[in-house]
């Protein structure tokens, strides 16, 4: 991976905002995400 890469870091911004929007996970717990 190139950090330095324009197009790659503007993704990477987009894909935080996402996940700081919608949040992590919105799957209830169960045995896969409920148990770790």
């Amino acid at each position: 991976l190139n950090f330095r890469n324009e197009k790659f870091l503007e993704s990477a911004r987009r894909a935080l905002d996402l996940i700081w929007r919608k949040g992590v996970l919105h799957k209830g717990a169960g045995i896969c995400h409920g148990v770790a």
